[in-house]
């Protein structure tokens, strides 16, 4: 990390505690399943997936040894040992990968084309930073062109959270004059949705309703609690 170098010395092992391990183990972790996604496709080198794997274990050892070992033992490379952090496994397919639907139309947050209450807020949350904070009774409008089927199935992607209140965190979906729909995407403690929702960075709803047959559609998310964070909307067809 290049900012690394700019770091006071006597400040360097914080650093490397709080920001420089969590943030370079997160990048070797990733490289480590998209380069054995690949081999298994035999598009890429297994070596490639198993370097990174080899340096989220060099990097914890310096974590556990810097500070004369002041943190030893915090950190292991491979925490309760989940089936996430050992190696991949070296299995190849031989099928090919899976044809997904693809949507006609994806929104990020950001992409709103009016809003009511409260202006959304944005953060730099997201798979392209530009989820929105939408605050409660706040409404978010997105405008698409029709699509040549009678029905739509819609995809809403949120920002992983807790509710405020420790009960709900809900948003309602309508499109055009159809009823809303509302959804609760809370879940309760290190349950199996949310270890899901925080692995892929996304919590996801779907909602289908019928088309107008006019060629403008409206789609309106309504925040009924706060916490809301929209990342992205995908559109499909049915």
């Amino acid at each position: 990390m290049g900012i690394s170098k700019s770091i006071a010395a006597e400040k360097k092992d914080a650093w490397f505690q709080l920001v420089e391990y969590p943030v370079r183990c997160a990048a070797e972790m990733n490289k480590k399943f998209l380069h054995g996604q690949l081999a298994r496709q035999e598009r890429a080198d297994w070596n490639l997936s198993d370097i990174a794997f080899d340096s989220i274990v060099l990097l914890t050892d310096k974590y556990n040894a810097i500070g004369n070992g002041k943190w030893k033992y915090i950190m292991d490379y491979q925490p309760r040992k989940l089936p996430v952090f050992p190696k991949v496994q070296r299995i190849t397919l031989n099928t090919p990968e899976t044809a997904f639907n693809q949507p006609f139309y994806v929104f990020n947050g950001t992409d709103y084309a009016s809003w009511t209450g409260k202006m959304p807020v944005t953060h730099g949350l997201g798979y392209t930073r530009k989820a929105i904070s939408l605050l409660k009774e706040s409404i978010v409008q997105y405008r698409f062109n029709k699509l040549n089927s009678d029905s739509i199935s819609l995809q809403i992607a949120l920002a992983p959270n807790h509710p405020v209140d420790g009960r709900h965190i809900r948003f309602a979906i309508q499109l055009n004059n159809e009823p809303e729909q509302v959804f609760d995407f809370a879940t309760t403690g290190r349950s199996e949705e949310w270890k899901e929702n925080v692995l892929n960075n996304q919590a996801k709803r779907i909602a289908n309703f019928k088309t107008l047959k006019s060629r403008k559609q409206i789609l309106k998310i309504r925040a009924l609690d706060e916490g809301v964070i929209v990342d992205q909307i995908k559109v499909f067809k049915l």
